[in-house]
């Protein structure tokens, strides 16, 4: 019997996991991958994230691998205005960023992910990489466990008086739960791969809105670059019937063929002439992923016996790049109210339900921002007056940006 279960060793789970061992609990960290392994995502660290990492004790490690540093973010609307939104210089802490080294970088995920389950491992948690969560262990509504295939083949069950769902939009334990909720009026998918070769990467994460959508260039080295596109389903769905080919939401592809998402990929990025000049000369060379539909909601991220964190929780949009942010904070989160139950040996939902309070309270300006984003990117007039003024309005670009204190 452990006392927490957590189902995905992403940086949500990692986290939890960290931080419940250092109070002594007994934990299981638990995903299907063997680590390290790829994730689709925009591979940006906000200067939030390494107050974080240093909370964890795991920002010197990450600093080791030499991540790609980042002054701010480049906006680019419609090919028309163009602005960039500098990292502030002091944390929310009032630490000076550039002494206490706490600033934004890019970093691949397989990277980053693989040092957070690692130092989890170090904290005391016993980690099983490779097994399969197929089902959960139930005592009338109350969750007590889960089941699962060892990565051996056989079946196993494993008993907790807590549960966490760490494993982003498949998560099994929300999907058991019939928690998670699409929005109807946000369809999109994202398209993500690498380019090498860019002569000049830069030290700003690019934003370029232009239909069908809005491409993200992150640099992750002298001349490798993230480069992601995020559109509407519909669009996709447009490009199956106008080509007659049959191309799922889950994409892999070494380049441009003919059928797949590959065609789609490179013509969309390349109607805006910035994104083609910046990627002139360059080549793709990671395999294009896909994921969608972005968009959706928890109903509710506490259960009796089990709570929610990271994307299991909900996504709406990556534009604003604060995902993995949320993904760690989450964790941290729910450690603190999973303490809490401990003392209180109260695990139900009604006890568990703080954390969805504070998760709504510590969140509720950046969900604010990603929801208004999706009215404002998808229409050029305001999208570009929006731009306008934010480039000569400091004091509103200094509200925008959801890294800020």
């Amino acid at each position: 019997m452990y006392d927490v279960i957590i189902v995905g060793a992403g940086p949500a789970g990692s986290a939890t996991a960290t931080v419940l061992r250092r109070k002594g609990y007994q934990v299981l960290l638990l995903d299907k991958a063997q680590f390290p392994r790829e994730k689709i995502c925009g591979e940006f660290i906000s200067p939030e994230i390494p107050e974080v990492l240093d909370r964890l004790e795991v920002l010197q490690p990450v600093q080791e691998k030499k991540p790609w540093e980042i002054q701010g973010i480049l906006i680019s609307s419609y090919q028309t205005v163009q602005f960039k939104l500098n990292f502030p210089q002091v944390s929310s802490r009032g630490v000076p960023r550039a002494d206490a080294n706490f600033q934004g970088f890019n970093m691949p995920r397989f990277i980053l992910d693989e040092i957070l389950l690692r130092n989890a491992g170090r904290a005391g948690a016993e980690v099983l990489e490779g097994f399969k969560v197929v089902d959960l262990i139930f005592q009338d509504d109350r969750i007590l466990g889960v089941k699962g295939v060892h990565p051996e083949g056989y079946r196993v069950e494993f008993k907790s008086r807590l549960v966490v769902g760490a494993g982003g939009r498949n998560c099994v334990v929300a999907k058991r739960l019939n928690l998670h909720a699409g929005y109807r009026w946000l369809r999109k998918m994202g398209l993500m791969t690498y380019f090498k070769g860019v002569q000049d990467p830069g030290r700003y994460v690019e934003m370029y809105v232009n239909p069908p959508g809005y491409c993200g260039i992150a640099p992750l080295g002298e001349d490798l670059v993230n480069v992601s596109l995020v559109v509407d389903l519909d669009a996709i769905q447009g490009y199956r019937e106008k080509r007659g080919a049959t191309v799922k939401p889950q994409v892999s592809s070494s380049g441009p063929k003919e059928g797949d998402l590959s065609d789609y990929f490179l013509e969309s990025l390349f109607k805006n002439r910035l994104v083609k000049e910046k990627l002139e000369g360059a080549r793709m060379v990671r395999r294009l992923q896909g994921v969608g539909p972005l968009a959706f909601r928890a109903r509710r991220c506490s259960w009796d016996g089990a709570l929610l964190v990271g994307d299991s929780a909900g996504f709406i949009d990556p534009f604003t790049g604060e995902g993995i942010y949320h993904a760690l904070r989450s964790g941290e989160l729910a450690a603190e109210v999973i303490h809490e139950a401990f003392k209180a040996n109260n695990f139900s939902k009604e006890f568990l339900q703080r954390y969805d309070r504070a998760r709504t309270q510590e969140f509720r300006r950046k969900f604010r921002i990603c929801h208004a984003l999706q009215h404002i990117l998808y229409r050029p007039w305001l999208a570009n007056r929006v731009a306008r003024s934010l480039a000569r309005d400091s004091v509103l670009k200094d509200w925008l940006v959801p890294w800020n204190p």
